[in-house]
């Protein structure tokens, strides 16, 4: 893992219940549910969560969706499985670096970014990575 990605994950460490409280408000909401709502219109089938972190996207998705979270984060995945099943929803989680997915190919319906193409280094390896990933006739949000 690079210094530049242990820095991004010792900063959402610190208190991802904080962030998840933080990113719940209605201003929250106002800035960013919009994008939710769009994203979870679109995905289908296994959805590949990348940047999962508190799983706040999981109520826009729909209720037969399967979600693989990953996030470089275990204490913000922490909260999002939490937040997942206290929604009585599904979301399987792994600590993973986006740039460097340890994924098979052509396994996922959808594959959706929210809020975390900001901490990924490089648009053109993930954006490939991803869609390699991506099942034919999938969505890639």
């Amino acid at each position: 893992m690079s210094d530049r990605l242990r820095k991004v994950q010792r900063i959402y460490d610190q208190d991802p219940d904080a962030y998840h409280r933080a990113m719940s408000t209605r201003f929250s909401d106002w800035l960013t549910g919009g994008r939710r709502c769009k994203v979870g219109e679109t995905v289908r089938g296994l959805v590949l969560d990348v940047g999962f972190g508190t799983g706040l996207s999981i109520p826009h998705y729909p209720p037969d969706a399967r979600v693989l979270g990953i996030d470089v984060s275990s204490k913000m995945l922490a909260v999002g499985r939490r937040f997942a099943r206290e929604r009585s929803r599904q979301a399987d989680v792994v600590v993973m670096d986006a740039e460097r997915l340890a994924l098979a190919d052509h396994v996922f319906d959808s594959v959706e970014f929210n809020l975390c193409l900001c901490t990924i280094r490089s648009y053109e390896s993930p954006d490939r990575r991803h869609r390699q990933a991506e099942r034919g006739g999938g969505s890639f949000h």
